[in-house]
């Protein structure tokens, strides 16, 4: 791997041969890209952060397929770029579970598929399967499509007998998450993470101008001067944990 001293001052423009595409919904003359299931696994996922709204709309993942592998694509050839450019992206909570508690009285019901609340729940936020509560009367409330999880909270801890619920927090020993998205200028910006078995590593911030990645170069807490795409970086990651919560 090439010396990070070569990238920290980058600051690189991407701009790919087009060719006109029939199929594309977004910019005209856009290159078209092919998309792997897990390409298309993580677009839900980013849409969710970027529309907020229970279910992502097509025409979100649509453009959050193509804005993070269009970026992939441009820096692609960059040896500096290949050891964290391909990390997938990896929401904070679950986006096909959450977890639910019942006072102990609708605990006994729910075991014995007695409720009658879930008449309550509009169509789309109705579970795939609820694990029998335990003890304590909590439970798992899960799905087969990508939800957001603050949104379900929002209509189940509405329905009678329910204590409390919230999204299942993701978390790993020794690492951080691979990859913090943004906006910068009301475009999208990535914030990437290197992972150097030690623990997290150079903090690599990209974003869009005029519908092209930019490199802007590493990130760092402690940098003087700040440039000009600093805070927007560190609103990427203050607002991590709360991505699809509050917009």
């Amino acid at each position: 791997m090439k010396p990070l001293a070569i990238i920290i001052t980058c600051f690189l423009f991407c701009t790919c041969s087009k060719s006109p595409t029939s199929t594309d919904t977004g910019p005209p003359n856009r290159i078209q890209l092919t998309y792997s299931s897990a390409d298309t696994v993580e677009a839900q996922d980013l849409a969710l952060w970027a529309g907020a709204q229970l279910v992502a709309s097509d025409s979100v993942v649509t453009k959050m397929l193509y804005s993070i592998n269009y970026l992939r694509y441009c820096f692609k050839d960059s040896t500096s770029f290949q050891s964290f450019l391909s990390s997938r992206f990896l929401p904070p909570w679950t986006t096909t579970s959450f977890a639910i508690k019942f006072d102990s009285a609708t605990a006994i019901l729910v075991r014995s598929h007695s409720y009658t609340g879930w008449s309550l729940l509009p169509s789309r936020a109705k579970y795939d399967s609820v694990t029998p509560p335990d003890v304590l009367g909590w439970s798992a409330i899960s799905y087969s499509q990508h939800r957001n999880p603050w949104r379900l909270c929002e209509f189940y801890a509405k329905l009678p007998g329910v204590v409390f619920c919230e999204p299942n927090g993701i978390g790993f020993a020794g690492g951080t998450f691979p990859i913090f998205p943004g906006t910068r200028n009301g475009q999208m910006s990535y914030l990437f993470v290197e992972d150097n078995f030690a623990g997290p590593g150079a903090r690599h911030f990209f974003y869009y101008e005029n519908n092209e990645p930019i490199y802007a170069g590493i990130w760092s807490n402690q940098q003087s001067p700040k440039p000009s795409w600093w805070q927007d970086a560190r609103t990427s990651i203050d607002s991590f944990y709360y991505w699809g919560k509050y917009k």
